[in-house]
């Protein structure tokens, strides 16, 4: 396959992961993780796809329907990286959620 065919692969499946996000299929979009999948810079989300899976839940469940839209792909034969943008509504009350996460004011 050359470089040129494994850009539009990558990309095809990105913007399908994204489909399936957008449509509320969780599993689907899902299966573009490995299963040992490591966020960084998720607070309390331990490695794994089934921590990723919960984490996604509690967000779908705080932010319910919330949308992906990519701006931006950049790829090559080895890596994928997408700029894009979540547009949503929060249902649970603001004060709720700030004290269900790890979020931290600096009142001056």
């Amino acid at each position: 396959m050359s470089s040129e065919q494994t850009n539009d692969n990558n990309e095809a499946i990105l913007k399908s992961a994204i489909d399936n996000w957008n449509e509320g299929d969780l599993d689907g979009y899902l299966q573009i993780y490995d299963p040992g999948v490591v966020l960084h810079g998720y607070v309390g989300v331990e490695p794994g796809l089934e921590n990723v899976k919960k984490f996604y839940q509690a967000f779908l469940t705080a932010f319910p329907g919330v949308q992906i839209t990519i701006d931006d792909i950049l790829l090559n034969a080895t890596r994928s990286v997408a700029g894009s943008r979540l547009r949503g509504y929060i249902k649970v009350s603001l004060w709720e959620y700030l004290i269900n996460t790890s979020f931290r004011f600096l009142h001056i």
